[in-house]
């Protein structure tokens, strides 16, 4: 019975030997598990690339607090919103330029041809100041000059008064004079009655 089993053993010995010697040194082929597994590595890894990446554009907290940078959006003007882009939502990037809403155009056309009645207005009252301009400015002309004929004609009153005045100067220093010899006359005619050397008539 011994002898059976080493017969058996020494034939399967015999079975596994290779016919051939150039079978030994052949490189063993890699077997497909081992391709499984590195390309599920591979894929992995990607996916918590992808992950760690994304994981990046979001905030977590445990208090209900997160620092981050705030942008405040505030109108110039106020309306009524008539449309709203809908690829525009809350807590997403927005590119500079991109339209968010449109307002209602009536109320500022309303405002635009009110301005516009406006401005003809105060282009109609400026032609009509242009067409009065002369008008005024011949009066205004002729106002001044009645009034430089007028200063004229009071300076030339108040060199005619200052003459006057200067002539009455003159005849009041002239009657001064005509009183001054009439009261020497009488105290000398006054001396010449006490004296007896004309008569009181005299």
């Amino acid at each position: 019975m011994a002898r059976t089993i080493e017969t058996e053993v020494i034939e399967v010995k015999e079975a596994a030997k290779p016919e051939h010697p150039e079978a030994e040194h052949k490189v063993p082929r890699p077997k497909p598990v081992r391709w499984v597994v590195f390309v599920a590595a591979l894929i992995a890894l990607a996916s918590a690339s992808v992950w760690w990446l994304e994981s990046l554009k979001y905030e977590s907290t445990d208090d209900a607090q997160v620092d981050g940078h705030v942008d405040l959006v505030s109108t110039r003007i106020s309306g009524t919103v008539s449309y709203i882009n809908p690829r525009v939502e809350n807590n997403h990037f927005v590119e500079a330029g991109t339209l968010l809403v449109e307002l209602d155009p009536r109320d500022y056309q309303a405002e635009l041809e009110h301005a516009g009645a406006n401005l003809n207005t105060r282009a109609a009252e400026a032609r009509s100041a242009q067409v009065a301009v002369p008008i005024v400015d011949a009066s205004a002309f002729g106002q001044l000059h009645a009034a430089e004929a007028a200063k004229d004609e009071a300076l030339a009153s108040v060199e005619a008064e200052q003459a006057n005045l200067t002539a009455a100067h003159h005849r009041l220093q002239q009657d001064e004079a005509i009183y001054a010899r009439a009261e020497r006359d009488r105290v000398r005619y006054q001396a010449l009655v006490v004296k007896h050397e004309i008569s009181r008539s005299d």
